[in-house]
């Protein structure tokens, strides 16, 4: 037999096995994209629980084909004043071969915003539809794709907001797993003239569910290269650059341990640098049970004070906490502050803080912060160019000086090689707050607080 023959049959065989598989995928991926949209409608439902909002998809019809299946279906967002409806068609392209990328898959739905008299307005002026989604489902029933999404949309007022934005996704049978956002630009202008633009917009995300309903546990990562804030009648502009943030929640038995890590490369205003940020650190032993809870309320129960305060007296009778290890305000002359924190509270601490035993409230307290002098001077002299009152630096210096030496005799600060210190700590078997090696009794610490609140009126 010849090889022509036999690979003529080959093919005929390979087809009729992927029009069967295809015929069959058919049948099934009806019901499949249904338990996709009633899954996607409790993620959504659980998404805006506390906003006010309600959104879902409703009126979901699939026309199915032999290799692919039409379908649309509304996206209905409504409030007390607001009712939205925006229209969505596509096709569902069915396996074992999905057409649309060839992959091997139970299907493959491409569905995007269908351009209306009522939608118009979402669509940018180039064109491209306001949201577009790819969404895979495997033989495993994991879900993986991606979005597109291009809007500008004019607002009440004059006001506008705007994106470009694109994202992937893996996510398992129950929804969770990992997911990227990046936005190349988003703007919003708000009716009243601010303006806020940020630019290359980077997201990860790595989530799992917990026993609870409402918390999360995984990693998180933000980049952004811009944050631009300015108010056109007021002719100010707060600038961002470079921030980087990272998160990590993770489950301890039933309690919450939090990691954080900010950095700002520049802060500006008008466009004249003022200073970094650096701010790292952790929250633990947070009660899950009452977090949760808490998430639960809305907004008539956050103004119920009893039950806000009630858990969140439990959350503090669980004994939080809370670990600054890095706070910095940076500029190329140095560190105008570069500090820490760490604070743990008594499991009796709401109680022992009302009547007034403020020493036995708390496990551990401790503060300790450094002031660069060169850093302090760059930072006042950045301030003042900004604000219209320019000094010569050497007369910003002699004032700094000045203030060093004015806090020195106060012992509140030590100073030593033209930097300043501070430390506060608590020392728990003499009962004494030690500030920058002097010993205060509760009693003095309560009076000079107290002073300071009179002097603040």
């Amino acid at each position: 037999m010849k090889k022509s023959v036999l690979s003529v049959g080959l093919l005929a065989i390979l087809g009729g096995a992927w029009c069967g598989g295809a015929w069959y995928t058919g049948k099934i991926t009806e019901q499949k994209y249904i338990d996709y949209i009633q899954f996607s409608n409790q993620r959504l439902q659980q998404s805006f629980a506390d906003t006010g909002y309600s959104v879902q998809i409703k009126d979901a019809v699939l026309d199915r084909g032999f290799f692919s299946s039409n379908v649309h279906y509304q996206l209905e967002i409504k409030d007390e004043t607001f009712n939205e409806v925006i229209p969505f068609v596509g096709k569902i392209y069915h396996g074992p071969i999905t057409l649309n990328d060839f992959s091997f898959a139970l299907f493959s739905a491409d569905t995007e915003v269908e351009k209306t008299p009522e939608t118009q307005a979402y669509f940018a002026d180039n064109g491209k539809n306001p949201l577009r989604t790819v969404v895979r489902m495997s033989y495993g029933q994991a879900l993986k794709g991606k979005i597109d999404s291009d809007v500008v949309y004019k607002l009440e007022e004059n006001g506008e907001i705007s994106w470009n934005i694109t994202g992937k996704f893996n996510l398992n049978q129950e929804g969770y797993g990992k997911s990227e956002i990046n936005a190349s630009k988003f703007s919003f202008l708000d009716p009243k003239g601010v303006r806020i633009i940020a630019e290359n917009v980077e997201t990860e995300g790595d989530f799992l569910p917990t026993q609870w309903k409402n918390i999360y546990q995984g990693k998180s990562k933000v980049t952004i290269k811009k944050i631009a804030v300015n108010k056109a009648s007021e002719k100010e502009e707060i600038t961002f650059d470079n921030i980087n943030a990272e998160g990590n929640v993770k489950v301890k038995e039933n309690f919450l341990d939090m990691d954080f890590d900010y950095d700002v490369k520049n802060i500006s205003i008008n466009n004249k640098p003022i200073t970094g940020l650096k701010l790292a650190g952790e929250i633990n032993h947070i009660s899950a049970d009452a977090l949760n809870r808490l998430n639960e309320l809305n907004e008539d129960n956050r103004a119920n004070t009893q039950l806000f305060e009630q858990v969140q007296t439990e959350i503090l009778a669980n004994q939080p906490v809370l670990n600054i290890t890095k706070l910095e305000l940076f500029n190329d002359k140095g560190k105008a502050l570069d500090g820490n924190l760490e604070m743990a509270l008594n499991k009796d601490a709401p109680s022992l803080i009302e009547s007034s035993k403020l020493f036995k409230a708390f496990n551990k307290f401790q503060i300790n912060a450094k002031l660069e002098k060169k850093g302090v001077v760059q930072l006042a002299t950045n301030l003042s160019e900004v604000y219209g009152h320019i000094e010569p630096e050497q007369e910003i210096e002699n004032t700094i000086q000045h203030y060093f030496s004015d806090a020195e005799q106060h012992n509140l600060l030590v100073i030593k090689e033209n930097n300043a210190t501070f430390n506060l700590f608590l020392d728990k078997e003499k009962q004494k707050l030690i500030f920058n090696h002097q010993e205060l009794s509760e009693k003095e610490v309560v009076m000079t607080f107290f002073l300071l609140m009179m002097n603040m009126r």
